[in-house]
């Protein structure tokens, strides 16, 4: 500035431009950000290390209050809360972080993160086992963090309360095995491909991505010494890579990855040396769960007990076998048959040019929409819609009552298997394809949504979509840990302020149980026949809807519509049963509350929460959401007071002016200011209006106290 002064980088002390002495200190910089002294959980070898430089530190008489020290392996902090409905076991390892500068230190990252998603690919493969019903997650991070000024490598698992012990045997019993055997030849090949493929497509999006994300990439990258590449760069140097990750080197880093969870409790001197120690296991609980029969009762749990399972010895652990992954759920040669036998073609095709969208209709009865896309290069989302939804289900609970159709459709994604593949090839084939499914049952449709990588992915989710409705597979114990989540979601609700004050308008307002989750009497009543009918029904009676948007090619994509939707027969049937054998739609209702019923329209209640607040809503009717918008009531022309002037003459008002009825204001109004959404324009009868409209009141209402 005016002064002359400058800072000094590396003192941070203000000097005087002209004579060069220091004036005065501008600001005080830590050596090491942040400011923390860490206890790492290294191998002993780097264990060593630092103790060596403590104690050097310590002879040559500094003081250094941030010095790093040697973790020794953490027991069990326990957190129970009635809140909670369910268990996580969080167990962490500290470590330094080691700058990514070199190919050397990029080859390390990549194979932790293949050595990674094989566990975790094993753990989830070994929950969904068909003899065991109940909901479980694992999920494992390894990653560095600039705010923390460390490595941290992380194993959550969470489970229900009753089925604790066995899901931590498994995430142990799973990482002791990788540790000990390594990985298959196949699942190197497969995640390798996976990886590279979701950078390949990382890299086409590089011009696509958000400067805030860039820039937060960028700030983290440099605070933790790594070079930053772009998304391009990245993938250039990962392509390099490809001929040098190999098993050997996959399974070193898994061993050294591993050893803080797999060898938990093990005697120092029976330790593997590459191995690092669990510096931090955080168990959260809840005070209460429900048993077998669904009665509330206590739940506890103690450090002993978990220190137990995760040091126990659990037998002889065997090589993991490898998995036949096809290249493909459909064969060219099972498609041609179905070609022959069905004869598939597109019937009609359009193009809607406002919209750019394609429209197809297949000789199946299959809709297509799609429209071509350059929002994320070489990317798509996939929808199917399949008429019905809930609304096709009964009004009452039975095996295929009420909640039929939403938890069967939630367990076929929960089964995972379709045609004559099991849920173990069809989840590694979709991995390594970049393919990720959802389900949505909502009170009109059944939703099933697809984000995947064009090239190798809109095959795979073609021929899920076509096995799906064709071939569907159907397991007990998969609708069982289906209705598992449905409860928990419950429990979630009756402890959840937010949940529980929407529950409870719901049922002030629904007059129909369809518009809600089932309840634990509805899911006791619903079993696999009955979810299994409900679900083919939909499918059968059609007609379904696809709609894909995306990085696609219109030519190529017709032909594969034609080849893999075309030939589908969905719940059986080659042809939409719609008009053969209908759905059996109920309306769905409101409850009719008397204006004087203040018990139901004015309901409070009280719920202990971790702080004092409240929550409110207000509900009630609104406008159906398909029925066109509807148009002010206008008086007969003859019944219309027609303003006159002093000789008598009528003066036209400005609605008539512009050719609108004489006393329609709102149109006149309307048109007089330019705006197209006229009361009784095109716009207005659109079948679509009145739910646009309540988007945009909600956008607005939403956003007016920000």
């Amino acid at each position: 500035g005016e002064t002359g002064e400058t800072v000094d980088g590396e003192t941070g002390e203000t000097v005087d431009g002209e004579t060069g002495e220091t004036v005065g200190e501008f600001r005080e910089r830590h050596s090491v950000r942040p400011p923390v002294q860490h206890a790492y959980g290294c191998p002993p070898s780097a264990a060593e290390l630092i103790r060596r430089n403590a104690e050097a530190a310590k002879a040559a008489g500094v003081v250094d209050p941030y010095q790093p020290m040697v973790a020794r392996e953490s027991g069990v902090q326990l957190f129970q809360h009635e809140h909670l409905s369910h268990v996580s076991f969080n167990i962490f390892s500290k470590l330094p972080v080691l700058p990514l500068r070199h190919m050397g230190d990029l080859h390390r990252t990549v194979n932790q993160r293949i050595a990674l998603l094989v566990l975790q690919s094993r753990i989830q493969s070994r929950y969904a086992e068909l003899d065991h019903e109940h909901y479980k997650r694992c999920e494992l991070d390894h990653s560095d963090s600039a705010r923390e000024g460390c490595t941290v490598s992380t194993v959550t698992v969470t489970c229900e309360p009753l089925h604790w012990k066995y899901a931590l045997q498994v995430a142990v019993e799973e990482a002791r095995r990788l540790k000990q055997y390594g990985l298959t030849s196949g699942e190197l090949t497969r995640f390798k491909s996976a990886m590279m493929r979701d950078s390949e497509q990382l890299a086409q999006q590089a011009g696509f991505v958000p400067s805030l994300e860039n820039l937060d990439f960028v700030m983290e990258h440099d605070a933790l010494g790594h070079v930053v590449m772009d998304q391009v760069q990245g993938h250039e140097a990962l392509v390099r890579l490809d001929d040098v990750i190999c098993l050997e080197g996959v399974n070193e880093v898994a061993r050294e990855l591993l050893g803080f969870f797999a060898e938990y409790g093990t005697a120092p001197e029976d330790r593997d040396p590459v191995g690092g120690l669990t510096t931090a296991i955080v168990a959260c609980v809840p005070s209460t769960t429900t048993d077998n029969e669904g009665v509330e009762v206590p739940f506890s749990i103690t450090e002993e007990e978990v220190i137990q399972v995760l040091s126990a010895d659990y037998g002889e652990i065997e090589a993991m076998e490898d998995v036949f992954v096809p290249d493909e759920l459909l064969s060219e040669t099972e498609l041609d048959e179905l070609v022959a036998e069905r004869a598939p073609s597109i019937v009609s095709s359009t193009v809607d040019e406002s919209t750019g969208v394609h429209q197809r209709v297949l000789s199946n009865g299959m809709r297509v929409n799609y429209r071509v896309t350059n929002n994320e290069p070489g990317s798509a989302f996939l929808r199917l819609v399949v008429p019905g939804g809930r609304t096709a289900e009964s009004t009452a609970p039975g095996p295929g009552g009420i909640g039929a159709a939403a938890v069967g459709f939630r367990t076929l994604q929960e089964v995972g298997a379709v045609g004559q593949w099991s849920r173990k090839q069809v989840e590694l084939i979709t991995m390594q394809n970049l393919v990720m499914f959802e389900v949505e049952p909502e009170a009109e449709y059944l939703f099933l949504d697809a984000a995947f990588a064009v090239k190798g992915g809109l095959r795979t989710t073609l021929e899920i979509v076509h096995l799906l409705c064709s071939r569907p597979v159907w397991d007990a114990n998969a609708l069982e840990r289906v209705k598992d989540i449905y409860r928990m979601f419950e429990l979630n609700t009756q402890r959840n302020l937010e949940l529980l004050t929407h529950d409870k308008v719901n049922h002030a307002v629904f007059g129909d149980r369809r518009l809600m989750d089932p309840s634990r009497e509805e899911l006791s009543a619903l079993d696999l026949d009955g979810v299994t009918r409900a679900v083919e029904a939909q499918l059968r009676a059609g007609p379904l809807e696809v709609n894909i948007a995306g990085d696609v090619d219109p030519a190529e994509l017709d032909a594969m519509l034609v080849r893999f939707l075309g030939t589908a027969a969905p719940g059986g049937a080659l042809t939409p049963q719609l008009d053969v054998a209908p759905l059996d739609l109920t309306p769905l209702t409101l409850r009719d509350v008397a204006p004087g019923d203040k018990q139901t329209r004015q309901q409070r209640l009280w719920l202990r929460d971790s702080d004092e607040r409240a929550c409110a809503v207000l509900a009630g009717p609104g406008p159906r959401m398909w029925a066109p918008m509807r148009n002010p009531p206008l008086p007969p022309l003859d019944e219309v007071d027609v303003p006159v002037d002093l000789d008598g003459n009528p003066i036209p008002t400005p609605a008539a002016l512009q050719g609108f009825h004489p006393a329609d204001q709102v149109n006149a109004a309307a048109a007089a200011a330019g705006n197209p959404f006229a009361a009784r324009s095109v716009r207005r009868a659109n079948p679509l209006a009145t739910f646009v409209a309540g988007m945009l009141l909600t956008e607005v209402i939403g956003g007016g106290p920000f």
